[in-house]
């Protein structure tokens, strides 16, 4: 079953997953958006629904 949240690229259609997850590894928050959305745009998104924290760190991996 597909996404209604899909991009489409000259290989297909494609998705991005973001997802924010606490210290000890543990999903707090996950987003599904087209491919070619990008990572800033993804991380404002989530951002509001983000528990209170002391520290904040972020990877594009």
């Amino acid at each position: 079953m597909l996404s209604p949240v899909v991009g489409r690229t000259k290989c297909g259609l494609i998705s991005k997953l973001h997802a924010v997850c606490d210290g000890q590894g543990r999903l707090i928050i996950m987003l599904l958006s087209e491919g070619q959305m990008s990572d800033y745009k993804g991380a404002a998104l989530m951002i509001d629904a983000l528990p209170p924290a002391k520290q904040l760190r972020g990877d594009k991996g």
